[in-house]
């Protein structure tokens, strides 16, 4: 009887790791588009930013001159 729950055992373990590796690579299916959106969105509002600071501080340079 110990024997067929070993079997039972290994089974459902195998089953489950195959399942765990299938939706792993569903959800990376899913996660990449909204990482790369997350890190566009984020990048593009730094750069926004900067290049307002930068234009903000230029155009007060020119002022004070």
């Amino acid at each position: 009887m110990e024997n067929v729950q070993t079997m039972i055992d290994a089974k459902a373990l195998t089953g489950t790791l195959m399942t765990m590796t299938a939706a792993t690579g569903s959800w990376l299916d899913v996660a990449e588009p909204i990482v790369t959106m997350t890190v566009t969105i984020l990048v593009g509002g730094a750069t926004l930013w900067y290049t307002i600071e930068r234009a903000l501080k230029l155009r007060k340079e020119r002022k004070d001159k």
